[in-house]
């Protein structure tokens, strides 16, 4: 018997939250990761046992399932298509509820008993290159996840001063601001395959980030992990090597856009491509972004605490 496993979402991120479940997965049977975009498909050689990576369509137009094997798309839940997480509907219905309780219910109902507080590191190669350095990862396709290039040139001045040192982890032709901070000369580490961008962050001292599917790679890591978060943010893993900042509420027309463009009830990622979808959009005028309230200042008082060192 094979389990064809489809993750919470296409993104990263919901392939490395959805980790204990593929593990519990792997002790029991051989286990396929369904992979929903391209960012999903770099992870064979980092998860140890799994037997190998499908994308969706294929799953439904060239691969023929044996009677015995089971297709399992993590999306077909009530907590995925009756609700949209981080909406005031979400809170109400499951108040306190984040990734790993969402984790745990879902796996729960399709039978597997599982400890999302567990962790099992991703397979490396270690660099000892960077062992000394602090990695930053600014990069996101997500607007309102963005923290600004004079925020972050700000902070990296603050930590060289504090004797840190800097490189920036990327894709300079994804991320405008991946561009910006390379034009403004930030230290750079090439990782065209996501398994150099996991041995990179497995292998440095800390890494500070905004909400995105590398950062969940550092948290998973054990690494020291600096997160500038939205407010209340449902994939926040509060483990002890997390440092969160939250921004404040954001205002009620992005709130509302956000829950209307949610795309809570597509079911299957046919296209395998990776867009940017209208729910990714930020309404603040320039300047009055909750990101940009929070200060350099703010996070590197936090990367200090992180580092085990006080802020001078």
């Amino acid at each position: 018997m094979a389990l064809y496993l489809a993750p919470l979402a296409a993104g990263l991120g919901d392939a490395i939250v959805t980790l204990p479940l593929i593990y519990k997965s792997i002790e029991l049977q051989e286990t396929f990761l369904v992979a929903r975009s391209p960012r999903q498909e770099g992870l064979l050689e980092a998860i140890e046992g799994l037997a190998g990576i499908v994308r969706e369509p294929d799953l439904h137009t060239k691969i023929v399932l044996r009677p015995q094997d089971k297709y399992l798309n993590l999306r077909l839940h009530p907590l995925q298509t009756d609700y949209i997480w981080g909406s005031a509907a979400f809170a109400e219905a499951y108040p306190g509820y984040r990734i790993n309780e969402i984790l745990e219910t879902i796996a729960g109902d399709f039978g597997f008993d599982i400890d999302a507080t567990q962790r099992t590191p991703l397979l490396f190669s270690r660099r000892p290159s960077l062992a000394d350095k602090t990695i930053i990862l600014p990069g996101t396709t997500v607007r309102s996840r963005t923290w600004p290039a004079s925020h972050w040139l700000q902070l990296i001045a603050k930590l060289e001063a504090a004797e840190h040192k800097i490189v920036m982890i990327g894709e300079p032709e994804k991320s405008v601001l991946v561009r910006e901070l390379l034009a403004a000369g930030v230290s750079y580490e090439p990782t065209e395959l996501l398994q150099e961008a996991i041995n990179c962050i497995s292998s440095c001292r800390a890494v500070v980030s905004v909400d995105t599917g590398l950062m969940h790679i550092s948290v998973q890591q054990d690494i020291p992990t600096v997160v500038i978060f939205q407010s209340d943010p449902v994939y926040l893993r509060p483990f002890a090597n997390c440092f969160p900042v939250f921004t404040q509420r954001c205002s009620d027309s992005c709130t509302k856009d956000f829950e209307l463009r949610a795309p809570n009830v597509k079911l299957d990622f046919t296209d395998y491509q990776w867009c940017h979808v209208p729910f990714e959009n930020c309404l603040a005028e320039a300047g009055q972004s909750c990101m940009e309230a929070i200060s350099a200042a703010v996070i590197f008082d936090k990367v200090m605490e992180a580092t085990g060192r006080d802020a001078p």
